[in-house]
């Protein structure tokens, strides 16, 4: 592969044989490493920049026929489905690339074929299947597949599949995908064991029962199922390969009520039900001794998700806080647990997650009102928890939380915000030593609490959107968190002073500052930000059009918010120099629709939102 990607080489020179390419194969398989080919070099057109292994791929994919047949055989694994993928998304993958590669006759090898988005037809599966291409990975994703691709190309006479190997088929988001076309699959593709069907309207309780026929399957997604209803269709087939699913998700399937068919579904590890109609029965969960992941995110008291009279509603939160207590009484295992949302929680559920779930490892209890600072401390046992998302519990502050993280130490994301917490939280991460990522946006938290702040040189991700931080208080967080990557000041009364103190943050990718204080003086100053990605200028209106010679040395930047500052005229033109901006938003702004419009023809790929046109 090596050789392939010397631009300047006569390719077709006696150098350039398939020994060569052999000889490079089993040197990369001593190495087991291929990292020298994502170097960049500079070409022998004098483009630079390039990696070797782009430039490989390209060469390779551009003179096929000059290369020994069955040349996949001939490289490793990975850079085999490199070159397959790469002839893929060129669209240059037809009947000729396919013989000359010698796909079909290729049986030590597996490839994975992605078509998420392109204008894949039944044709294209056609051609898959005419070659006998040993696929082992299927993504459909979001493409016009429709029913009778399925019907007509897996089938065939002489043998029960002609796809035979693949286990792994993502047919989400395909419109023209109904209950057919799943006995389809379920009756020819014998070794499938992953399956997603995520946002296919078309499947009702009949292709639940189809799926429930597939017998290796061990991973099913069906989130926004939005027509199936009857999981008994699932779980009670005539053979017993339902059990075999070891994770299943039906997320966002509106009409799930009654989760108890799952309750046989024994070796489940991973469970997703998240805003599902699901208001009763929770208790026939408990059998699911296995599982480690459980989400319950969004799940709401009520026939249908749908309000009741106050008394009724009263004693519904209590049925499902018991049936909710009792199903995660009986899941000792569970690793990770999203409750999200979910009215049924209360201080007696966290007694049970502490006394029962003490390998822990992320919990979230987001918007869950009904806990209070006595419930929340008991989880203190929890010494295995890496994050805790306690966004929106509004009962929750200091009295608990000064009890609860010094005993917390593994912590890695911890979200506070829009609770009650002030300086005695600040005070006490301390005792976190690998804290990663912190939440405090909507709190109380004021340049005073800041003060209590030490040094933390693993803090990579800080939200402090909060109105009662200012400059000092930004400026003691810069100096005791130096490593930053990303940090969200949005209502922060941040001035140009602000800025001095964030130009000291050396890795900062990321940043929001739109209290309303920040002038063009503050903008030149955060120009030593030379890694910046995301910019974040909104609603300073005292920033004008001359910013932009600034903003134009953050050579890295993505995506760029000016929106509500004070940008006239043309200047906005002079922003195509930078050249890996992918998102400009510019809401009410002044700039002139022709600056705009040529923007666009000089940078077509670059999305400018805010302006008409």
């Amino acid at each position: 592969m090596g050789i392939l990607c010397t631009k300047d080489k006569d390719t077709r020179d006696p150098g350039f044989n398939s020994d060569s390419i052999s000889a490079y194969r089993h040197a990369y398989f001593r190495r087991r490493s291929s990292k020298e080919l994502n170097c960049s070099f500079t070409c022998g057109d004098g483009h630079s920049g390039q990696t070797l292994l782009i430039s490989a791929l390209q060469t390779a994919a551009n003179n096929l026929d000059i290369h020994p047949t069955s040349l996949l055989k001939l490289l490793p694994p990975d850079l085999a489905q490199l070159l397959l993928t790469h002839l893929l998304t060129t669209n240059q993958l037809n009947d000729r690339s396919i013989h000359q590669l010698g796909l079909s006759n290729i049986e030590w090898q597996f490839f994975q074929l992605d078509l998420t988005g392109f204008p894949a037809t039944d044709t294209w599966l056609q051609v898959l299947v005419a070659h006998n291409i040993c696929l082992d990975t299927l993504i459909l994703r979001d493409t016009l597949i429709s029913d009778a691709a399925l019907l007509y190309y897996l089938p065939s006479s002489s043998s029960p599949s002609l796809l035979p190997r693949l286990s792994n088929l993502n047919l989400s988001d395909c419109p023209h995908i109904t209950d057919t076309g799943i006995l389809s699959v379920s009756h020819h593709l014998p070794l499938l064991t992953h399956l997603s069907l995520d946002g296919c309207e078309g499947l009702t309780n009949k292709g639940l029962s189809y799926v429930g026929n597939i017998q290796r399957l061990k991973v099913l997604s069906m989130t926004r199922c939005n027509n199936i209803s009857n999981l008994h269709l699932l779980t009670n087939t005539s053979s017993s390969s339902s059990s075999s699913i070891s994770s299943l998700d039906l997320g966002w399937c509106i009409n799930i009520k009654d989760p108890s068919p799952l309750a046989c579904l024994t070796n489940l590890v991973e469970l997703r039900l998240c805003h599902t109609a699901i208001d009763s029965n929770l208790d026939a969960l408990k059998s699911l001794s296995k599982l480690t992941l459980l989400n319950l995110g969004g799940l709401r008291v009520g026939l249908g998700g749908g309000s009741r009279g106050n008394i009724n509603n009263n004693r519904s939160r209590v049925n499902d806080s018991d049936g909710l207590r009792r199903a995660l009484s009986g899941m000792p295992l569970l690793q990770t647990l999203s409750l999200e949302r979910f009215e049924a929680v209360d201080d007696e559920c966290l007694e049970v997650i502490a006394t029962t779930c003490g390998d822990i490892r992320q919990l979230d209890l987001s918007y869950c009102c009904d806990i209070t600072d006595k419930g929340l401390v008991l989880l203190k046992s929890l010494v295995e928890l890496r994050m805790l998302n306690l966004d929106s519990c509004c009962e929750i502050g200091d009295v608990s939380l000064t009890v609860l993280l010094p005993c917390l130490s593994r912590l890695v994301s911890l979200d506070v915000s829009d609770t009650k917490a002030k300086g005695g939280m600040v005070a006490v991460l301390r005792h976190l030593p690998h804290l990663h990522t912190l939440d405090m946006a909507f709190t109380d938290v004021d340049d005073a609490h800041l003060q209590k702040i030490k040094k933390m040189p693993k803090m990579r991700h800080l939200n402090l959107d909060c109105r009662l931080v200012t400059d000092t208080g930004l400026e003691r967080v810069c100096n005791k968190l130096p490593n930053l990557e990303t940090i969200d000041l949005f209502g922060a009364r941040i001035s140009d002073a602000g800025c001095h103190s964030l130009s000291n943050l050396d890795n900062l990718v990321s940043l929001e500052v739109c209290g309303g204080s920040v002038t063009d003086i503050g903008v030149a100053r955060l120009t030593n930000l030379k890694q910046l990605r995301h910019l974040n200028l909104g609603m300073n209106f005292r920033i004008t059009t001359a910013c932009i010679p600034h903003i134009l040395k953050f050579k890295q930047l993505r995506s760029l918010n000016l929106s509500q500052c004070h940008i006239i005229g043309t200047g906005v033109f002079n922003l195509c120099a930078l050249e890996h901006l992918e998102l400009l938003s510019l809401h009410n702004t002044r700039v002139q629709k022709k600056a705009v419009a040529e923007l666009r023809m000089k940078r077509p790929g670059l999305r400018i939102v805010g302006v008409g046109g």
